[in-house]
């Protein structure tokens, strides 16, 4: 068996020609891999909706695969608590996004004094303006009221004055 390797070259290492081959097809194969990882980080940034990723084509392999698992797709949404000023209205800004829908609760822990929903009817295709609508013990009480609602930021009317609010709000 030995023998026909050697009758085929085995033995006697890679010519000129065949050298400069092996290294064409591994140039080629690095150009390939690069241009495979730069579209990848750019997939993966692009389609990452809660955080940046902050992939580069610079990025190793190792990078990329522990920034796989954070990527997050979907509607954003945040959630908080806050206190209504005395002129019954709560501001949250910080926001990585200009929210659709609000909810706003007054609870205790044992009662609901309020809710304030506030609904962006361009979510359902209308070009109409925004609609806000507070409730006390289940009953509406007041609608369209004061809001200011943009990126990252909105500032809603309430019932009530200095009352502590739990808030959730949706892209």
């Amino acid at each position: 068996m030995i023998d026909y390797w050697k009758d085929h070259g085995v033995d006697q290492g890679l010519n000129a020609a065949d050298k400069q081959a092996l290294i064409n097809v591994t140039n080629e194969a690095d150009k390939n891999q690069s241009t495979v990882k730069t579209n990848l980080v750019n997939a993966l940034n692009a389609v990452s909706t809660e955080k940046a990723l902050g992939l580069t084509a610079a990025s190793t392999w190792a990078d990329i695969q522990v920034a796989i698992p954070q990527v997050k797709t979907g509607k954003k949404w945040a959630n908080g608590s806050a206190t209504s000023d005395a002129n019954k209205r709560i501001t949250v800004s910080g926001l990585s996004f200009r929210p659709t829908v609000i909810l706003l609760i007054a609870y205790d822990g044992t009662t609901t004094f309020s809710t304030t929903q506030f609904m962006d009817r361009s979510f359902f295709g209308t070009t109409d303006d925004f609609k806000l609508w507070a409730y006390q013990s289940s009953a509406p009480i007041v609608n369209n009221l004061v809001t200011a609602v943009s990126q990252g930021s909105f500032t809603l009317e309430t019932v009530m004055p200095s009352k502590a609010y739990k808030w959730v709000a949706f892209e």
